[in-house]
C-alpha cells in the first residue's frame, strides 16, 4: 500500500469515527432541552447567551409595537396588545437557557 492509499484509509476511518460519535451524541442529546441550546450557543461563542436572548426578546417586542403603529392593519394592533402578556411565559424559559435559575 502506498502513501496515497494510507491517507484514503485514514480519511475513511476518521469519517467512520465521526459518524459513530454523532450517533452516540444523538442518543445523549436531550431534544428541545434549553440547557442543550445554551451549550450549543456557547460553542458558537455566545457565552452570555441568556442575556443576549433576553435583549433580543425585548428588542423584538419593541420592533413589533413600532411596526404595528406604522400600519393600518388591525390584526397587528391585536397582537401588540397581547405581546406583553407573554412575558410571564417567555422570561422563565429564557432564564433556563444556561441551565441555572437566575
Amino acid at each position: 500500500m502506498n502513501s496515497e492509499d494510507t491517507s484514503v484509509t485514514e480519511g475513511t476511518e476518521k469519517q467512520t469515527e465521526t459518524a459513530e460519535t454523532t450517533e452516540t451524541a444523538a442518543v445523549e442529546y436531550k431534544a428541545y432541552h434549553l440547557k442543550e441550546l445554551g451549550e450549543d450557543l456557547k460553542e458558537e461563542g455566545l457565552e452570555l447567551a441568556e442575556e443576549a436572548v433576553e435583549k433580543v426578546y425585548f428588542a423584538f417586542k419593541k420592533w413589533l409595537k413600532k411596526s404595528a403603529k406604522a400600519t393600518s392593519t388591525p390584526i397587528d394592533d391585536l397582537v401588540v396588545g397581547f405581546i406583553d402578556k407573554l412575558d410571564p411565559i417567555v422570561m422563565p424559559v429564557i432564564d433556563k437557557i444556561d441551565g441555572e435559575v437566575g
